[in-house]
């Protein structure tokens, strides 16, 4: 998913699925750039411990990642895209 943080206005990536989370998306072919999104938006201040965590005051979704989003990553690093197999 792409998450604007609404008071820096920063985009950042998160895995919908396991919360791992990018601040580009060429960051998502490194594996030494991931980072928990609780923990970096704990960070940034976003979220305190102990304190319920109001999402829509400080982020919105941006939608998923689409592959136009992605389109000069893979001619950068020549990646082929296969479609899948029918059932």
């Amino acid at each position: 998913m792409k998450i604007l943080l609404k008071k820096t206005g920063q985009v950042i990536y998160a895995c919908e699925e396991c919360d791992a989370t990018w601040l580009s998306l060429e960051d998502i072919f490194d594996d030494e750039k991931g980072e928990d999104l609780i923990d970096y938006l704990e960070t940034l201040g976003y979220i305190k411990e102990g304190i319920e965590v109001a999402w829509d005051d400080f982020r919105k979704n941006q939608g998923f990642v689409t592959l136009q989003d992605v389109e000069h990553i893979i001619k950068k690093y020549n990646i082929k895209i296969i479609p899948p197999t029918p059932l």
